[in-house]
């Protein structure tokens, strides 16, 4: 039955430190104080800590009920009378509720915005501008999933049998489910307004989104860097894997294999150090090839923004999760299909406000299709993609979207750490063999040209005279020197030119061109002038 409880005089309380002040007894608490809520013990062990707990000490009551006297409200609670007396009756009402504490808590807190349960059917019903006219939008979206999601109280409501005016009963989110279970209408009409302002909105992000793949991929597929990079790196690799099993490779895994290149590191200045990379290596071997191409230091920077721009349009499309637009468009569809039903099914008389409602679900039904065609055919470039670079099995996209980004990145940065000398280089000429300089001379001595300049004895167009057009172009611009034994030069006239290919000496077999009256041999090696 637990300890006695303390005597009177025990209950006395001593002075304190108040200095002398007149001391407080339990008897003469008379204000109702704060209540501490902490539960009891109904049955007290004979062998407990409360068997021999002691008297309690001294302590100034007055004191604690000024610091912890129960304070009035402020001001009147709406169950209260005008003469602040609650109204008969009210307080032994109790709420209704068929939700447990923290859902009902939650709903309560989602609901807030509404209006009241008792006038939404009037505000839907007679606002023109539903649902954009509701001033809480994500209002009437936890509403709609309420409504879905708490079938079995909306049942429950159902069965309590209760009127429209006994809405008071019920707790706040019970009543907003009430008007949703007992008025079908209004639920199509909410069930529509969540789909225009909750999920309609994802649609155009979805489409963007689509397009961020496609201008990916195709971005990926038409760069000449990275086929550049990818033959080179190939060739590159082969060479380093000459004697091993690897030897000979046709194709690599993409982009697996280029990132290889940047984990090979070659040996620094000094011993014990790495040095650049192989990737290094490779970007310096295309930028030196596109700079001198151009003899121009500006395509260095070009190169480099080709490879920014690739990477950053691959970036913006590694975020895209086609999977999840692909479960979303099939969500709006369904939710829109069954708005639309609803729509038809439950207005008996097809008003304006009813009418305007069901063209929007059938626009944004419409749309939702389209969106879910563009992420079909997103999802199919993405994997020819994914097929035509080799890509890893079982890969998702976004992890082969980023493994190309961060072979984009790396790649950006080596270009732009290669340092090109403020002069280029001349390119370097084709020297011609010691055979084809001295017949070159003898053609020139024969055809009357005092002297030829080494750059024309050493040019291409002098190691290729085996070209039929070569030689008839070589003979037209030779019509023009003048030859020992001819009069003035006479104006080059077109020369009918009669060839065939070059035989050795040794055989005897000649072919001849007639020009100006003069014969030339044609197994003869004549310059380029």
């Amino acid at each position: 039955a637990g300890p006695p409880p303390p005597s009177r005089d025990a209950s006395t309380l001593r002075p304190g430190g108040t200095g002398g002040a007149t001391v407080a007894t339990l008897a003469t608490v008379t204000a109702k104080l704060r209540p501490l809520f902490w539960q009891t013990v109904a049955q007290v062990p004979e062998e407990s800590v409360w068997t021999g707990v002691g008297p309690p000490v001294t302590f100034d009551a007055a004191l604690l009920e000024r610091r912890f006297a129960l304070a009035d409200a402020r001001g009147k609670s709406a169950k209260n009378g005008a003469n602040g007396h609650p109204i008969p009756g009210e307080e032994s009402r109790k709420k209704l509720r068929v939700l447990d504490d923290r859902t009902s808590q939650l709903l309560a807190i989602s609901f807030n915005k509404l209006p009241p349960a008792e006038q939404l059917t009037n505000v839907v019903d007679n606002l023109e501008t539903f649902p954009e006219g509701l001033s809480a939008p994500e209002a009437i979206m936890a509403l709609n999933t309420a409504f879905l999601d708490q079938r079995d109280a909306v049942e429950q409501l159902r069965h309590m049998e209760l009127q429209e005016s006994d809405l008071g009963q019920l707790d706040v989110p019970e009543r907003y489910l009430w008007v949703m279970g007992h008025k079908p209408l209004i639920a199509a009409k909410i069930c529509s307004g969540a789909l225009i302002l909750g999920l309609a909105p994802e649609l155009p992000e979805w489409r963007q989104a689509c397009e961020r793949v496609m201008r990916g991929c195709q971005k990926l597929k038409a760069s000449t860097l990275v086929r550049k990079c990818i033959s080179t790196c190939l060739a590159v690799g082969n060479i380093m894997n000459r004697g091993t099993t690897r030897d000979g490779a046709r194709a690599v895994v993409l982009p697996d294999g280029l990132l290889k290149l940047d984990e090979l590191k070659g040996q620094g200045e000094s011993e014990g150090t790495s040095g650049q990379s192989l990737l290094d290596f490779v970007s310096e071997a295309i930028v030196w090839e596109e700079v001198m191409s151009v003899r121009c230091h500006e395509k260095r920077l070009e190169l480099h923004r080709e490879a920014q721009d690739l990477h950053d349009a691959l970036n913006a499309a590694k975020g895209v999760c086609l999977m999840e637009a692909e479960t979303s468009c099939q969500k709006i569809m369904a939710m829109a299909r069954k708005a639309h039903g609803n729509l038809i099914q439950e207005s008996t008389v097809m008003d304006q406000s009813v009418a305007r409602l069901n063209l929007r679900v059938q626009r944004i039904m419409k749309e939702a299709k389209e969106t879910s065609e563009e992420v079909a055919k997103a999802k199919g470039e993405l994997k020819q993609q994914m097929e035509w670079f080799s890509a890893k099995a079982n890969i998702s996209s976004q992890d082969w979207l980023s493994s190309w980004v961060q072979f984009l990145e790396l790649l950006a940065a080596a270009i732009l750490r290669i340092k090109l000398p403020a002069e280029l280089p001349l390119p370097p000429q084709p020297v011609a063999t010691q055979p084809a300089r001295q017949e070159l001379k003898d053609v020139t001595n024969r055809c009357g040209v005092a002297s030829a300049s080494p750059k024309v004895l050493e040019s291409k167009a002098a190691m290729q005279l085996d070209d039929d057009e070569r030689i008839e172009v070589l003979l037209a611009r030779m019509a023009q020197a003048a030859v020992p034994g001819d009069a003035a030069p006479k104006p080059a006239t077109r020369v009918e030119v009669k060839t065939s290919r070059l035989m050795p000496a040794t055989t005897g077999s000649t072919s001849t061109s007639t020009m100006r009256g003069n014969v030339v041999p044609m197994n003869t090696r004549v310059p380029m002038l």
